[in-house]
């Protein structure tokens, strides 16, 4: 009986070492982790803007 010990990569690294693990999922994952911070950046920054009447 083998010990049950799983030697599976994490998914960033299965994504990278090739084949089709990547996922459509994992893309939309990472891009959202980018693209999100940067679109509540610009609103933060464009509500303070439209707020205070102030210039950039």
């Amino acid at each position: 009986m083998q010990p049950r010990v799983s030697l599976h990569a994490p998914p960033v690294l299965r994504a990278t070492a090739g084949g089709r693990e990547a996922s459509m999922s994992n893309i939309i994952f990472w891009t959202a982790l980018v693209v999100v911070p940067i679109l509540v950046g610009t609103a933060y920054a464009y509500l303070r803007h439209f707020h205070h009447e102030d210039d950039f």
